[in-house]
């Protein structure tokens, strides 16, 4: 359904019907206004580092995709599922924890070596999210932080923790004072030069 309602690609998808004027944002569906007005204000309070258009063209998959994950986070909890974890493109949403610890053990990956981390986090419940060159090079439009290899959020959700790490791996790790505004998600950035920046200390 997600899918369907928010590709770019699929010319009758509501997100390509609002994008080439032939739908009203005030005619879309609930859950488009409500991601698009949450995709408004993190454009405003990061300063253009999250931009849902892209040359133009509305484009809001750095929000969404995390978005529809949390949904089906909310579904498995309301069916009563509590200790899962969701893994999506290397981003990950869990709950619970396994059966034989306390917490969900999360990789970050070295930027140097596909199999190996150079940190990791536990999650009992909540969300991380990577944006990183490693992967698909230069994928993310702007300016970004050459000095990053990586920067993982994280954070209660997964599309607000994807949305962050995108913006920070464009503006970089000196330009985010607008970080305060999201206290319940913290910063894990890998260097260039495989140095590990933390927002919290372990």
């Amino acid at each position: 359904l997600a899918e369907s309602t928010f590709s770019t690609f699929l010319p009758g998808s509501q997100i390509s019907k609002i994008g080439n004027g032939r739908l009203r944002v005030s005619e879309a569906a609930t859950d488009v206004q409500e991601v698009l007005a949450e995709c408004e204000r993190l454009r405003a309070i990061t300063r253009g580092s999250f931009d849902h258009y892209a040359d133009g063209r509305l484009d809001p998959a750095g929000y969404v995709k995390g978005w529809a994950v949390d949904r089906a986070a909310e579904g498995l909890e309301a069916a009563g599922l509590s200790d899962y974890m969701i893994w999506a493109g290397g981003d990950v949403r869990v709950g619970g924890h396994p059966s034989d610890t306390d917490a969900w053990t999360i990789g970050i990956r070295d930027p140097e070596t596909a199999d190996q981390a150079i940190d990791h986090v536990d999650l009992v419940a909540g969300a991380i999210a990577t944006s990183a060159r490693y992967e698909r090079g230069d994928h993310i439009r702007g300016a970004c932080d050459t000095n990053l290899a990586s920067v993982s959020v994280v954070g209660p959700e997964l599309g607000l923790a994807d949305a962050l790490s995108t913006a920070i791996f464009s503006a970089g790790m000196q330009a985010i004072d607008w970080l305060a505004e999201f206290p319940a998600y913290d910063v894990i950035a890998v260097t260039s030069d495989r140095r590990v920046l933390r927002t919290t200390p372990r």
